[in-house]
């Protein structure tokens, strides 16, 4: 799988370690598609981690933010993904991707990448850290 533009190379062995979170701080200033569109899958700002599990399969956990709602006639699913304010900076930290991902538990932490998709939009990412203890 080709690596995307823009993603941090990490190669990190995460075997021994009990508990894995992801950190940072997010801003959405502007999105104007509704959600996370149709297929729960265009965010104003997502965090993505391809990981390794522990049979070797390479796979990708994706966690998004939005700040504007559907409208009901729009019934689209929201996967994934997290409503917070517009306009202020969101202090973000991941539920443990060692328990949340036991079925497929992470042995090699491949990448991170922080993108935005959709029509229109503008946010902004500070101090991202990965968590192991």
């Amino acid at each position: 799988m080709p690596k995307p533009r823009f993603a941090r190379t990490s190669n990190v062995d995460v075997r021994d370690f009990d508990a894995l979170n992801i950190t940072f701080y997010v801003q959405l200033v502007f999105q104007s598609l509704q959600g996370a569109g149709m297929q729960s899958s265009e965010f104003p700002l997502a965090a993505q981690i391809s990981y390794t599990d522990i049979y070797g399969v390479e796979r990708l956990w994706t966690s998004g933010f939005y700040y504007l709602d559907l409208d009901s006639s729009r019934p689209w699913p929201l996967r994934n993904v997290q409503k917070i304010p517009r306009g202020v900076w969101y202090a973000y930290e991941s539920p443990d991707l060692i328990e949340l991902l036991r079925e497929t538990r992470p042995s090699h932490i491949n990448w991170i990448r922080f993108y935005a998709s959709g029509y229109n939009y503008e946010s902004l990412i500070s101090e991202a850290e990965l968590l192991v203890r």
